[in-house]
């Protein structure tokens, strides 16, 4: 039940409490906060209080059974990276392939 704890902070839109680690940030905006290994903190914005604090309860959960992976260096990579390493560590051994459909995927624009 620790983490049902509130802050003193007040909700604007319901004029509840917000949720420990979660902080109002303007209209439609709160943002979940959970200090994760190392120290480190992520952090996700959402369109409500309930739906930051639901984030918070399954990441904190997550984080116990030991089910957490942190998605974020995921999320930075771009199609062009993505793709530059699918050729250079699952396509070694097939030269059609890279001659084919991946050069054109790489010379694209939106890569």
């Amino acid at each position: 039940m620790k983490d049902r704890i509130t802050s003193a902070k007040i909700d604007p839109a319901t004029g509840r409490p917000l949720p420990a680690g979660v902080e109002y940030r303007g209209k439609g905006q709160y943002r979940a906060r959970k200090r994760v290994t190392g120290g480190e903190r992520i952090h996700q914005t959402f369109a409500s209080a309930k739906l930051a604090r639901h984030w918070l309860d399954t990441t904190s959960a997550k984080l116990q059974l030991g089910q957490f992976e942190d998605t974020r260096p995921l999320e930075r990579q771009t199609v062009r990276e993505l793709v530059d390493r699918y050729v250079r560590e699952e396509m070694q051994t097939r030269e059609n392939d890279r001659k084919g459909h991946i050069p054109a995927i790489l010379q694209d624009e939106i890569a």
